[in-house]
Formats: C-alpha cells, structure tokens, sequence
C-alpha cells in the first residue's frame, strides 16, 4: 500500500487507498460481501464513529481502489 487518503462527511466517508496489495475482484462474493480492504475501513469507522456503517461502494480507479462508506443512524 502507498496512501491512504479518508474524506469525511456528514453521513458518508470515502476512503481512497493508492497501490493497494489487496486488489478488487469484480467475483460475486466480493459483490456480496466487499473485498476484505473494504470490510478492514467499514470496521475501522465503525468503532472510531461509534455508530453501525454499510459499505455503499468499492470500485478500483487509476491510482489503486475508492471504497465509500454509508454512515448509518
């Protein structure tokens, strides 16, 4: 991994990881269940929010792989 970069708003956080080692595969579990990097930040936000989150998205971009996370109520 070379960077990570996490954003946050209101109700939404993305978190943009640069050269990952962990690559996404579009393979039907990982669609279920997101890829295990997306899972490690959901975990991560979740306890440091102290509130429940659901990973919207993941998608992989020119410089590594873009996960936005749903903060929930």
């Amino acid at each position: 991994m070379n960077s990570v970069s996490v954003h946050a708003a209101e109700d939404r956080i993305t978190v943009e990881v640069v050269k990952p080692k962990l690559k996404y595969e579009n393979i039907w579990f990982y669609r279920c269940l997101g890829s295990p990097m997306a899972s490690i930040a959901a975990t991560v936000a979740s306890q440091a929010l102290a509130r429940p989150v659901r990973v919207g998205s993941e998608e992989e971009t020119k410089k590594g792989t873009r996960i936005e996370i749903e903060v929930l109520p």
